[in-house]
């Protein structure tokens, strides 16, 4: 997925939880982050670079690093959902 289709789907999706690669096709993912936090739509990052990648204010946000296990996956969406 491209950063602007990423862009409007957060912002006209109805959703439940979203997973947040970065890194879109070169292009951060953050914009995306702060229109689901306004959204109060609750969300992870996904990223082969570790949690250092994550910008403020995001370091607090659970971080998933690629390339993950279904069980890693599906403990790191509990965590968000909590």
């Amino acid at each position: 997925m491209r950063l602007p289709q990423a862009l409007q789907m957060a912002e006209t999706e109805e959703l439940d939880l979203a997973i947040l690669d970065v890194n879109l096709d070169g292009r951060m993912s953050f914009p995306v982050a702060a229109i689901l936090e306004r959204r109060g739509v609750p969300f992870l990052f996904a990223t082969g670079y570790g949690a250092g990648s994550i910008e403020q204010p995001y370091r607090d946000r659970v971080v998933i690093r690629k390339p993950f296990s279904l069980e890693d996956l599906g403990k790191a969406i509990d965590r968000v959902a909590a």
